[in-house]
């Protein structure tokens, strides 16, 4: 029997990218994203991700929208606001979700944490690692370091993507970076 593994999971695209990496793991996925000011965003993600995880047998459990966590992650990250993506904004951020992962995987007596958070190519894998074994030694568990980028994990999430049908947002989730987003688009088409 494999052993369970608590994977972060930022949305269903990059749990797609990711799965079958982790196949010799019994994976349960963990949604917490506090970062994600909106509510119908942070629903709509995780909508997407409740489907694909039924659709390939996956354990899910995920924190509800909740203002508390929106205003201590906001306390934490508001002074890094204009930083940009990136920046220690994102690292103060990728280690208030992770740190959440670790405590619940804790918790529930699972020894392994993983990320979906290094399939993207907008992130750095490093860091990402970096925090992870920092937070596995912190908490006396195992982190499983990941790049899931250069094994293919974010063609297979676009793939995926496009064969189901997957709502697939366009920023990491918090309102400065879908700001930044935006710029971004307008600055091309002016």
């Amino acid at each position: 029997m494999s052993s369970k593994l608590l994977l972060y999971t930022c949305c269903a695209p990059c749990l797609s990218g990711v799965f079958s990496q982790l196949n010799s793991y019994e994976v349960v996925s963990y949604y917490y994203n506090p970062n994600i000011a909106d509510k119908n965003e942070h629903d709509s993600r995780l909508q997407e991700l409740i489907r694909y995880a039924d659709m390939e047998n996956i354990s899910i459990i995920h924190e509800s929208f909740n203002r508390d966590n929106l205003i201590r992650w906001t306390n934490l990250i508001g002074p890094y606001k204009d930083l940009g993506e990136k920046s220690y904004r994102c690292e103060l951020c990728f280690q208030f979700r992770l740190e959440k992962t670790f405590q619940t995987a804790k918790k529930m007596g699972i020894t392994t944490v993983a990320s979906t958070l290094s399939v993207s190519p907008h992130k750095n894998a490093e860091l990402i690692n970096r925090i992870g074994n920092a937070l596995a030694q912190k908490y006396s568990l195992n982190y499983l370091e990941s790049n899931f980028k250069k094994n293919g994990g974010f063609a297979l999430s676009v793939q995926n993507s496009k064969k189901y049908g997957f709502y697939r947002q366009n920023y990491c989730g918090c309102a400065y970076s879908k700001n930044e987003s935006l710029m971004r688009t307008k600055n091309r088409s002016e």
